[in-house]
């Protein structure tokens, strides 16, 4: 049974998606970029998480998955980046800030959504959910900009599902009002659900509403967006720093507008930390994935770093713990590499296989379902990865069963999506040098041997000598 922890219960709950059979589909909304510069790390990390939950949903369920991810195209601090005087220039700035994104996401691995909204396609959702919200007497007007009646939905709903927030938060405060996407944590405001253009700039960058020319606040563009997945959702997932107010505000908006809850789990990804302080870029700490390459990493030596951590637990980001998530992907590539290779003419049988397969299974099954523990589930893996290479140096592991153990290694790798699993061939020409260096290395001639390792090198693989001979492995 799998059970994820729920930050509206603050506990770990049994988790089924609506529905009946084993076909049915989890609805599942994911907060994508805000596309106004490059995505640093710890926007990826939380992406990292939200395809391990999508995979195992999948792959360990059987279940059907739509995610809807969308992209906020439209925002505070897009305007502010862009100095941006018509939509099209908004467009203009975030469109390679979109493609980059999409381009980071397909080096991580991370499945692709079925839909991913842009926040400047959905407006006109946007202005129908206000006016409903309005309808419903939760809203107020103020100059041509709309704002959320924080007190009174309070009285009626209670504000602060996520945050548990109570009475107490709300005094001193009436007709307290904001007009920022964010403000501070643990201090209820009216916020903005559609924000009037500044005076002078009337047609320029906004829409047409019935308040006049302006643009929708940030809040209101997933609750929107969301709905489009016929709510409730299954699932609402985000980093935790969108806990309060985004998703606190969502919550609010669909309950006023729409009469529901819009989401029966909410799972939220912890801050992935550089040097111990948090990642942000208003604090100009961050790393991008491009930063990671040019140091000569690779993006499934971050995304191992990022599964060997539980998603809910704090990680701290180094060179040194990337260049250990390096070896630990290495260990799991070359294992890999060894079983796809002839492993060898074992006697038929192998009761010590079918165990080893089957008790990783189970571990692995058993870490997943528990709140989606990778750092659990990782460990079975450099287990089965640590007895399957004694069992190959045993000469207890044949063709007979070497499919099975492949297959093993494939299914856990459904999930977390860590290694190449196609063994590439080296071109003749480094065959060829791998031929000769090994002829070398028989009549003892070391000094030719090591130019030669190094020709290797300089072609981008890594000869590795085994009993069975040399062994060639990208570098």
């Amino acid at each position: 049974m799998l059970k994820l922890y729920n930050t509206l219960s603050r506990k770990k709950e049994a988790f089924e998606p609506i529905g009946k059979g084993r076909g049915k589909t989890v609805k599942l909304y994911t907060c994508g970029p805000t596309t106004y510069g490059p995505a640093h790390i710890g926007n990826l990390r939380t992406y990292v998480f939200e395809d391990v939950l999508r995979r195992w949903l999948e792959h360990g369920h059987g279940w059907k998955v739509k995610q809807v991810m969308n992209i906020t195209d439209i925002e505070d601090k897009i305007l502010a980046a862009s100095k941006a005087k018509t939509l099209d220039d908004v467009r203009a700035f975030t469109k390679p800030h979109e493609e980059r994104f999409f381009a980071d996401v397909d080096k991580l691995g991370i499945e692709r959504a079925e839909a991913y909204p842009k926040a400047t396609e959905h407006v006109g959702a946007m202005i129908k959910l206000i006016e409903r919200i309005q309808a419903a007497g939760f809203a107020y007007e103020r100059d041509g900009s709309v704002y959320f009646d924080v007190r009174k939905y309070h009285r009626k709903h209670h504000y602060g599902k996520l945050l548990k927030i109570d009475s107490k938060h709300f005094g001193g405060e009436k007709g307290s009002r904001i007009d920022a996407d964010e403000y501070d944590k643990d201090s209820p405001r009216d916020f903005a659900l559609w924000k009037r253009e500044p005076k002078g700039t009337v047609g320029v960058v906004g829409w047409r509403s019935p308040w006049g020319h302006g643009r929708p606040g940030w809040h209101v563009e997933c609750s929107a967006m969301a709905a489009a997945l016929k709510l409730p959702l299954d699932i609402h997932a985000g980093a935790v720093d969108l806990t309060f107010p985004h998703h606190e505000n969502e919550i609010a908006q669909t309950r006023a507008g729409d009469g529901q809850d819009l989401a029966r789990f909410w799972l939220h990804a912890e801050h992935l930390l550089i040097d111990g302080a948090k990642m942000a870029k208003s604090d100009g700490n961050i790393v991008t994935l491009a930063e990671v390459e040019k140091q000569g990493f690779l993006p499934v030596h971050l995304r191992t770093l990022f599964v060997q951590a539980h998603y809910r637990g704090k990680l701290n980001f180094t060179w040194q713990s990337l260049q250990a998530a390096k070896e630990s992907y290495e260990r799991l590539q070359t294992f890999y590499d060894r079983l796809s290779e002839q492993a060898g003419d074992a006697p038929e049988g192998g009761e010590a296989v079918t165990k080893l397969i089957a008790d990783t299974q189970a571990r692995f099954a058993a870490a997943m379902d528990d709140d989606l523990n990778t750092a659990e589930a990782v460990a079975a893996v450099f287990d089965f990865v640590r007895d399957g290479n004694a069992l190959i140096d045993a000469g207890e592991l044949g063709t007979d069963r070497q499919e099975d153990v492949l297959e093993a290694l494939h299914g856990f790798n459904d999930v977390l999506g860590v290694l190449t699993l196609e063994v590439e061939r080296a071109p003749k020409r480094v065959n060829a040098l791998a031929d000769d260096r090994e002829a070398a290395r028989r009549r003892d001639d070391f000094a030719e041997a090591d130019r030669l390792r190094k020709q290797i090198s300089k072609a981008g693989w890594t000869v590795e000598d085994t009993p069975r001979g040399p062994r060639l492995r990208k570098r």
